[in-house]
């Protein structure tokens, strides 16, 4: 596979109108050889531009990667996608380089074995049937195996912290590390926080004061929780959930009040027990579906112009909104 070989250059694009250039991801006019109407492919081929072209995948690493344990098996990967920086400070590497790099370390172990039997003239499939059989070699540990599914990106130490995808990142370990290279990993679905890696060893946590600092308060929304699990940035976020009991029926002449202040209302305790009665009714003390009946009541008393809040103007409220369903009184 190109991707991973050495060298390239063997798989050159052709467009329709008899074009070719030296690679189907490098279609430029950089990189355009000629035209088989006019020269033969075979010798398209042959021109040195295209030999300098394979070549350079090999000829432009960088010492990062030259330095590699695992060059064999990676060799730089794809020149198109040598868009980062190496933990070295060199342009031109790879920005799947630490994916790689777990991929290749992972499987190495097996991939020597193969290789043996191979020279052997056996099966590579007698790896499978060896004394006791053979497993791919897992993680330790739940946390190492979390590790493997992070992103890994090339960062340098900042005197503020670590910058990525805009936030800053703070460890007090990373203050004897100003202007070093690490590579730091992170999920994508949780930025709160990174893994900072210094020459391949694990140095520290680091945490974005803008994002951890954050809680969310989840007040007379039942489930809503369980709802916010299929989003791990948000639900990383969440500490508790509690659930509010209905209130009790004594408790609502004292929140009505509260509504009637919002409303710009006099608040008449006798005309307040009624319509506490019909609310109580009719949303069975759930503070959101009071906040929200509320909500309509305003917009009744407002068209109507209105300045008293009975159980008829709650009974309309009612009418007028829905909570998933209409809701029905009890």
């Amino acid at each position: 596979m190109c991707v991973h070989a050495e060298t390239c250059g063997q798989q050159m694009a052709l467009e329709h109108n008899g074009d070719v250039y030296s690679c189907d991801h490098y279609v430029e006019p950089g990189y355009l050889l000629g035209n088989i109407k006019e020269k033969r492919l075979l010798d398209l081929v042959a021109l040195p531009q295209q030999r300098k072209f394979g070549l350079d995948k090999r000829d432009t690493l960088t010492q990062f990667c030259r330095d590699c344990d695992v060059r064999v098996g990676c060799n730089g990967g794809c020149p198109k996608d040598r868009l980062a920086t190496s933990p070295y400070g060199e342009p031109g590497q790879h920005y799947l380089c630490p994916g790689y790099q777990s991929l290749f370390r992972h499987v190495r172990e097996p991939m020597q074995a193969m290789v043996s039997l191979l020279r052997q003239d056996r099966a590579p499939a007698e790896l499978m049937a060896a004394a006791g059989g053979w497993l791919p070699r897992m993680p330790d540990s739940a946390e190492a195996l979390d590790l493997l599914l992070t992103v890994a990106t090339p960062r340098k130490v900042q005197r503020d912290g670590i910058r990525c995808h805009g936030l800053r990142y703070i460890s007090l370990t990373l203050a004897a590390f100003v202007g070093e290279a690490v590579t730091v990993r992170y999920d994508p679905r949780d930025l709160a926080e990174i893994r900072v890696f210094h020459r391949g060893a694990f140095l520290c946590r680091a945490v974005s004061p803008e994002i951890a600092a954050v809680s969310i308060s989840l007040i007379g929304m039942p489930g809503f929780d369980r709802q916010l699990a299929r989003y791990p940035q948000l639900y990383s976020r969440v500490g508790f959930a509690h659930q509010y009991r209905p209130l009790d029926p004594e408790d609502i002449p004292d929140v009505l009040e509260h509504y009637w202040q919002q409303l710009g209302l006099p608040f008449d305790p006798t005309l307040a027990d009624e319509a506490a009665t019909t609310v109580t009714r009719i949303t069975g003390g759930n503070f959101r579906l009071i906040e929200r009946l509320m909500s309509q009541v305003g917009r009744v008393l407002e068209i109507n112009q209105l300045d008293t809040i009975t159980p008829e103007v709650v009974e309309a409220a009612r009418q007028t909104l829905l909570v998933g369903g209409q809701i029905t009184a009890k």
